[in-house]
């Protein structure tokens, strides 16, 4: 497992706390938030500090950028909107418990969970004056992140659905509507939810860009997919208009990450140390492969694809590129501390660690992926939060090709009769 020559890194920033979550890129920027309170904007060419925002506790979350605002949640109850010129504070929502979800913007709203103990749910933020919406209050912490969808071509109740997973020990997967919070369906597994659900949507394209701010599009048939577990792990797929459970794959180790869906294939890892390649229609294995030689570290990092590479990291201290096609692991890159998820922007992969080599503070990361020039693509991205860019637009033209979805234009020749498109999750009509 060659580990990538020091040449490679481009560029690698210090900071006085630890980075937890993933790094968001915008436009030659990023966005990081850590420990130490802060979130820091930095060059993505040159890693030079841009300006810095100070919060009043622990930045755990990955911050949002909506238009001219950076949406940022922290552990000190409150969600800030902070100008993305210099930093400077436009609102404060207080919702006085922690908040330690990245929120998902969309459309003018951000979503985001409380994942105190008392007081729980998820609050819909106006991202003009930060004045709140409305509330769902759940019967446990919600600590990952909502995944929101455009859902008007669709058979449910709502034009924006938004789901979020609650839940300490026995986890719940809501469904609420994003225009008043009404819960629209849940999914209760047998165990803890602990990372955001996963729906696949059409890829991004050069010649189509929307704004980032934009719910992705999906039709009738829509699927989602739902990581749970504590002792052991199961991913389930669900029927998104119903939240009715389909196929589900059992692991030997929990899951902490979600799921990526990129091509009609399922990526994920548990905290064996395996990652998972699985068909998104049927749910057959496709591959699974130990990432840290029989050590035993989890896989600490949502897997994000760019081009014929999965890359994720490792509790071990390791940021891991495998092969799509079997697993086979291209290269390694070796880190001081556990590395956040991280995202990949013009074939560098942006991530951050809790601690740096003389184990003071944490590092930001610059790498070049090897043999790899385009960007982190797939459900990750599209969803627009855990390190979204520019990228993410939903809709493309429609191929005349009945063979193809008519949606994303995935090749569907080879499959017998689906019912959905396994990349983006298109109804298939006969």
């Amino acid at each position: 497992m060659p580990n990538i020559p020091d040449a490679d890194v481009r560029w690698q920033f210090e900071i006085e706390g630890g980075i937890e979550s993933s790094p968001t890129v915008i436009n030659g920027t990023l966005y990081v938030g850590t420990t130490d309170s802060n979130v820091y904007a930095l060059d993505t060419a040159t890693g030079e500090e841009q300006w810095t925002f100070q919060t009043g506790d622990e930045v755990t979350a990955a911050p949002a950028v909506a238009g001219e605002t950076v949406v940022i949640s922290s552990t000190d109850g409150n969600l800030y909107g902070v100008s993305i010129d210099d930093g400077t504070e436009q609102w404060c929502f207080e919702a006085g418990i922690e908040i330690g979800s990245s929120p998902t913007v969309v459309e003018g709203t951000a979503y985001v969970g409380s994942s105190g103990f008392t007081d729980t749910g998820v609050y819909a933020v106006d991202i003009e004056n930060g004045t709140e919406r409305w509330f769902f209050e759940t019967e446990q912490r919600v600590g990952t992140s909502a995944t929101v969808i455009d859902t008007r071509n669709d058979e449910s109740r709502a034009n924006r659905t938004v789901l979020v997973a609650s839940g300490t020990h026995d986890g719940i997967v809501h469904a609420l509507d994003g225009g008043d919070g009404t819960e629209l369906w849940r999914f209760q597994p047998s165990a803890m939810v602990s990372a955001p659900v996963t729906v696949p949507v059409s890829e991004p394209s050069n010649q189509d860009k929307n704004d980032q701010t934009d719910a992705p599009t999906v039709q009738p048939g829509w699927a989602a997919y739902a990581g749970s577990g504590t002792l052991h792990g199961t991913v389930t797929t669900l029927g998104g208009t119903t939240g009715e459970a389909g196929w589900s794959i059992d692991t030997l180790g929990k899951l902490r990450v979600a799921p990526t869906v990129a091509d009609g294939t399922v990526f994920f890892g548990c905290t064996r140390g395996d990652l998972y390649a699985v068909d998104a229609l049927t749910g057959e294995t496709r591959w699974k492969r130990d990432l840290t030689a029989g050590k035993g570290y989890a896989v600490w990092a949502d897997p994000t694809v760019i081009g014929d590479t999965v890359v994720t990291g490792t509790s071990g201290g390791q940021i891991v590129g495998a092969d799509i096609s079997d697993g086979a692991i291209r290269w390694s890159f070796p880190t001081h501390g556990i590395p956040s998820t991280p995202i990949v922007v013009g074939g560098t992969a942006f991530f951050g660690t809790e601690e740096s080599d003389d184990g003071d503070g944490g590092v930001l990361y610059a790498i070049d992926v090897p043999d790899e020039t385009g960007e982190s693509c797939g459900s990750r991205v599209c969803r627009g939060t855990l390190g979204h860019h520019e990228n993410t637009v939903h809709q493309r033209t429609k191929p005349e090709s009945s063979d193809s979805c008519l949606n994303c234009d995935k090749d569907l020749a080879h499959l017998d009769a689906p019912s959905y498109c396994p990349n983006c999750g298109w109804e298939i009509t006969n």
